[in-house]
Parts: C-alpha cells; structure tokens; sequence
C-alpha cells in the first residue's frame, strides 16, 4: 500500500522534501518489488525520469506499463536516493 507523502510524513522521515509516494505496508517479501530492493518506508519519487508527486501520479504511471515489464524507480530511503528495476506484476485480488 502507498499513499502520497504529506507534511507530517515529511516530518516525520525528517525529509526536505515533500512530495512522492511512500510504500507503508503490505509489501509481500515474495513480490517482485521486494526482491528488487523496494522496502517498506520507501518514498518513490520517479518512475522512468517521470516525478512522481502523489498517489495518483504514481497508480496512473504504473498503468502506463504491463505485467512482466520493468521499470527505473528512484526512490529515497534513509535520505540517500537509490534507483532500482522494478518488474510489473499482477496484484492478486483480495
């Protein structure tokens, strides 16, 4: 689950700045995005050189792209940006 980073967000991760999807829970450790190195309290900030600002922009991206692709993300964790490859997949319906 993601949601868009808000001001209380930002204070708390003690970031700067304030915009980008953070990833709060139910990431499955099996997921593509986990093996890939996407962990939990990551805030997601492009996709494919694309900035990602909200929630929003980040569901809308990711439907740009089918399962089994694989996208550039960069993210911040721990104030450091990191860019990984991301595989696509199908989220189960639950």
């Amino acid at each position: 689950m993601t949601v868009s980073v808000t001001p209380r967000i930002v204070e708390a991760l003690d970031r700067t700045r304030g915009t980008g999807v953070l990833v709060l829970h139910d990431l499955d450790p099996r997921s593509p995005a986990a093996g890939s190195g996407l962990r939990v309290y990551d805030v997601i900030v492009e996709i494919e050189e694309t900035p990602i600002e909200t929630r929003e922009d980040h569901v809308a991206r990711t439907h740009d792209y089918r399962p089994g692709d694989t996208v550039r993300v960069q993210v911040v964790r721990n104030g450091e940006t990191k860019e990984l490859e991301l595989p696509i997949g199908r989220r189960d319906n639950q």
